[in-house]
Protein backbone atom coordinates (compact mmCIF):
# COMPACT_ATOMS: atom_id res chain seq x y z
CA UNK A 1 0.00 0.00 0.00
CA UNK A 2 1.18 3.43 -0.76
CA UNK A 3 -0.27 6.67 0.27
CA UNK A 4 0.12 9.73 -1.78
CA UNK A 5 3.30 11.51 -0.78
CA UNK A 6 4.55 8.61 1.39
CA UNK A 7 7.24 6.10 0.52
CA UNK A 8 6.95 2.78 2.30
CA UNK A 9 9.16 -0.30 2.30
CA UNK A 10 6.52 -2.16 0.30
CA UNK A 11 6.36 0.56 -2.36
CA UNK A 12 10.16 0.50 -2.66
CA UNK A 13 10.16 -3.28 -3.06
CA UNK A 14 7.56 -3.00 -5.80
CA UNK A 15 9.47 -0.20 -7.53
CA UNK A 16 12.89 -1.88 -7.23
CA UNK A 17 12.42 -5.66 -7.04
CA UNK A 18 16.11 -6.47 -7.65
CA UNK A 19 17.41 -4.46 -4.68
CA UNK A 20 17.67 -6.21 -1.34
CA UNK A 21 17.10 -3.99 1.64
CA UNK A 22 19.18 -6.35 3.78
CA UNK A 23 22.31 -6.67 1.71
CA UNK A 24 25.24 -8.94 2.51
CA UNK A 25 27.25 -5.84 3.26
CA UNK A 26 24.68 -4.74 5.85
CA UNK A 27 24.74 -8.21 7.40
CA UNK A 28 28.54 -8.19 7.43
CA UNK A 29 28.56 -4.75 9.10
CA UNK A 30 26.04 -5.96 11.72
CA UNK A 31 28.13 -9.07 12.35
CA UNK A 32 31.33 -7.02 12.74
CA UNK A 33 29.53 -4.60 15.07
CA UNK A 34 28.31 -7.51 17.20
CA UNK A 35 31.85 -8.96 17.33
CA UNK A 36 33.18 -5.52 18.33
CA UNK A 37 30.49 -5.09 21.01
CA UNK A 38 31.18 -8.58 22.41
CA UNK A 39 34.93 -7.89 22.45
CA UNK A 40 34.41 -4.55 24.20
CA UNK A 41 32.17 -6.18 26.81
CA UNK A 42 34.69 -8.95 27.45
CA UNK A 43 37.51 -6.42 27.61
CA UNK A 44 35.61 -4.34 30.18
CA UNK A 45 34.83 -7.43 32.26
CA UNK A 46 38.48 -8.52 32.08
CA UNK A 47 39.64 -5.03 33.09
CA UNK A 48 37.27 -4.98 36.06
CA UNK A 49 38.41 -8.42 37.22
CA UNK A 50 42.07 -7.45 36.75
CA UNK A 51 41.52 -4.27 38.77
CA UNK A 52 39.88 -6.22 41.61
CA UNK A 53 42.71 -8.77 41.55
CA UNK A 54 45.31 -5.99 41.71
CA UNK A 55 43.53 -4.43 44.70
CA UNK A 56 43.38 -7.81 46.47
CA UNK A 57 47.05 -8.45 45.73
CA UNK A 58 48.04 -5.01 47.01
CA UNK A 59 46.10 -5.64 50.22
CA UNK A 60 47.72 -9.05 50.71
CA UNK A 61 51.21 -7.63 50.13
CA UNK A 62 50.56 -4.82 52.63
CA UNK A 63 49.33 -7.30 55.26
CA UNK A 64 52.36 -9.55 54.72
CA UNK A 65 54.77 -6.60 54.95
CA UNK A 66 53.17 -5.60 58.25
CA UNK A 67 53.47 -9.15 59.60
CA UNK A 68 57.11 -9.39 58.50
CA UNK A 69 57.87 -6.05 60.16
CA UNK A 70 56.24 -7.20 63.41
CA UNK A 71 58.18 -10.48 63.30
CA UNK A 72 61.44 -8.59 62.74
CA UNK A 73 60.71 -6.44 65.79
CA UNK A 74 59.95 -9.55 67.86
CA UNK A 75 63.14 -11.23 66.65
CA UNK A 76 65.23 -8.19 67.59
CA UNK A 77 63.58 -8.13 71.00
CA UNK A 78 64.33 -11.83 71.58
CA UNK A 79 67.92 -11.36 70.40
CA UNK A 80 68.37 -8.60 72.99
CA UNK A 81 66.71 -10.72 75.69
CA UNK A 82 68.95 -13.74 75.03
CA UNK A 83 72.05 -11.55 74.73
CA UNK A 84 71.24 -9.93 78.08
CA UNK A 85 70.50 -13.34 79.63
CA UNK A 86 73.83 -14.67 78.34
CA UNK A 87 75.70 -11.77 79.94
CA UNK A 88 73.91 -12.33 83.25
CA UNK A 89 74.73 -16.04 83.16
CA UNK A 90 78.43 -15.16 82.74
CA UNK A 91 78.19 -13.00 85.85
CA UNK A 92 76.32 -15.78 87.66
CA UNK A 93 79.02 -18.28 86.63
CA UNK A 94 81.66 -16.12 88.31
CA UNK A 95 79.76 -16.27 91.59
CA UNK A 96 78.27 -19.75 91.62
CA UNK A 97 79.60 -22.84 93.39
CA UNK A 98 81.76 -25.16 91.28
CA UNK A 99 79.24 -28.02 91.76
CA UNK A 100 76.56 -25.93 89.99
CA UNK A 101 78.72 -24.89 87.02
CA UNK A 102 77.89 -28.02 84.98
CA UNK A 103 74.17 -27.17 85.03
CA UNK A 104 74.93 -23.52 84.43
CA UNK A 105 77.02 -24.41 81.36
CA UNK A 106 74.08 -26.41 79.96
CA UNK A 107 71.85 -23.38 80.41
CA UNK A 108 74.48 -21.16 78.79
CA UNK A 109 74.72 -23.53 75.80
CA UNK A 110 70.95 -23.49 75.39
CA UNK A 111 70.80 -19.69 75.61
CA UNK A 112 73.67 -19.44 73.11
CA UNK A 113 71.86 -21.69 70.64
CA UNK A 114 68.71 -19.55 70.74
CA UNK A 115 70.13 -16.51 68.96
Amino acid sequence: HTHEGYVTTDSLRLAYPNISFHSEQDEHIKKMQKIKNDAMYKSNVTSAIQSENEKALTTIVAVLKTKIYKEEIKNKHYEHVFESLGKRLVILEEHCHSDDKEYLHKIQEWVGSQH
